[in-house]
């Protein structure tokens, strides 16, 4: 369903533990046509706010990419063009026959979402929520909100949405501003993130697999306690060891949708020769996804794990990250 928020602002209600004090009556008499109507693929109702009067408990759906009201989820990490090698070594611990190390040349800088998207940003651009993950009992200390009956896991990434819905959120960011082009990362630019420059022969970014220190980067199915947890919570990795360019989840919590469809030999005829700007195969039902979950072991979370699946299909362990270039 196409979502059109033009002179629409969304009303939030309880955020005073968000800076925002305004009294529920006060909110409430600012809030005029409120409706409802279904909302697609099974996600809860779509609110609409058709007029308000303004003031301090008021979000619009660019705040999504604000950090002041969504904190270093609207953080983006420059990553600069440069060389690396896709895929693992053939000893690599828990290695795939469909992760054929092959060099990669990406000619173009761009900037990469410091976190996953979180429930809040994705309900401020759309009115809606798909998550499994947002009763009080599934949140994180400080994460539950209500919002006109909505409950988030504010701070937990969105998960239990498609490869379209992404599509469709990115295609609202890039109509309710003109800054940034956004879209989801082609896969040979996630595992270059993913990497933070670091040595290839490494499977995660921040080196060799000790299980002690994965839990520190990573959920997984050892740790997570069955479910999602907020975002920069655990340590990030830093591209190109810089520590004002923190990658948070890139091994854990959801599995993240590229751009890319998936192919076993990521849509290279030739995987000795030079990958320039590579976008996998032409066309196809199946997505890739990177990054492992918290449903994963422990191997799933590698730099190099790759798997594809449906665009349509819905999973509790699925959501993405963005990236975005000047316009």
């Amino acid at each position: 369903m196409t979502r059109r928020l033009t002179a629409f602002f969304i009303v939030f209600m309880g955020l005073a533990s968000m800076g925002f004090t305004s009294s529920s009556d006060q909110v409430a008499g600012d809030v005029r046509g409120l409706f409802q109507q279904p909302g697609n693929s099974g996600s809860m109702p779509v609110i609409f706010v058709t007029q308000i009067t303004g003031g301090p408990d008021v979000l619009k759906p660019t705040d999504a990419l604000d950090e002041t009201k969504v904190g270093v989820a609207a953080k983006f990490i420059p990553i600069p063009a440069g060389e690396f090698k896709m895929g693992s070594p053939t000893d690599e611990i828990g290695r795939d026959n469909n992760e054929t190390q092959h060099p990669v040349k990406l000619t173009k800088a761009f900037e990469i979402q410091a976190t996953e998207v979180t429930q809040l940003q994705y309900f401020l651009v759309m009115g809606s929520t798909p998550s499994h993950f947002r009763k009080q009992e599934n949140c994180d200390d400080g994460s539950y909100k209500i919002f006109f009956g909505f409950s988030l896991c504010a701070n937990h990434p969105v998960e239990r949405v498609s490869w379209y819905q992404a599509q469709e959120f990115i295609n609202e960011l890039n109509r309710i501003q003109n800054k940034y082009t956004y879209r989801l990362p082609s896969e040979a630019e996630w595992e270059y993130a993913a990497r933070a420059n670091r040595r290839s022969s490494f499977p995660y970014s921040f080196g060799f697999n000790y299980t002690d220190e994965l839990d520190h980067y990573g959920w997984h199915w050892g740790n997570s306690k069955k479910r999602t947890h907020a975002m920069a919570t655990g340590k990030p990795s830093f591209w190109d060891g810089d520590s004002s360019k923190p990658l948070f989840d890139m091994h854990g919590n959801v599995w993240e949708w590229t751009q890319d469809v998936y192919d076993k030999d990521y849509g290279s005829k030739d995987l000795k020769v030079l990958a320039i700007d590579p976008t996998g195969r032409a066309a196809g039902w199946f997505r890739v996804l990177r990054g492992g979950s918290w449903h994963s072991n422990a191997s799933d979370l590698r730099s190099a794990r790759r798997t594809g699946d449906p665009g349509h299909h819905l999973y509790p362990d699925v959501g993405f990250r963005l990236a975005r270039t000047l316009r």
